[in-house]
């Protein structure tokens, strides 16, 4: 760790990926985000022990971040999308929340905020519904949508997707409502 706090690091150091390191904890990651406040991408994806409090922490101290990787971390909730939506919505375009199990609705009202987001992935979570997904449509920048394995989808909540119209790239991968009819809606 002293290495990042070395001004060499401090000042050039842009991308940061840490996956799946299982022993990282919320002080380390906090300790990552004062000593390098001008990273502007960070995966921190399977750092199982990185909760709400990390985050907060991240939003407040790495103001320019524009990508975030935080699949894989399953003491993220909620709360920790309403830091990043109040204190990163201005810069962050990609943000991966695959199988982040405490996500819901409430979360994704947060990300509906967030005006820069082109890249949003939500494989596998399982209380993403359709009111969240709703919430979602009103997004203007989104590009590139992932909601595969999200069981709780319906097709009276994908038939929203049709409003998304920035949306280029949309990935329905088991995703138990996605029939050839939907397909077919959204098409036309």
């Amino acid at each position: 760790m002293a290495y990042f706090g070395s001004t060499l690091a401090r000042e050039n150091l842009r991308v940061l990926m840490l996956h799946h390191c299982w022993e990282l904890s919320n002080q380390g990651v906090a300790n990552l985000a004062h000593g390098l406040p001008n990273l502007h991408t960070l995966s921190l994806s399977g750092c199982s022990k990185v909760s709400d409090d990390a985050i907060e922490v991240i939003a407040e101290q790495i103001r320019g971040l524009r990508y975030l990787d935080l699949s894989w971390c399953p003491r993220v909730s909620d709360a920790a999308l309403e830091y990043i939506a109040c204190d990163l919505s201005d810069t962050l375009t990609h943000l991966i929340l695959d199988r982040c199990l405490h996500i819901t609705c409430i979360g994704m009202g947060y990300v509906a905020t967030m005006t820069r987001l082109c890249h949003l992935s939500l494989r596998w979570c399982p209380q993403v519904r359709d009111f969240g997904l709703q919430t979602l449509c009103s997004m203007r920048s989104l590009k590139s949508l992932s909601i595969a394995g999200c069981p709780q989808l319906t097709i009276g909540g994908l038939s929203c997707l049709v409003q998304m119209q920035t949306l280029q790239e949309l990935e329905l991968t088991n995703c138990p409502a996605a029939t050839k009819e939907l397909i077919n809606y959204l098409r036309d």
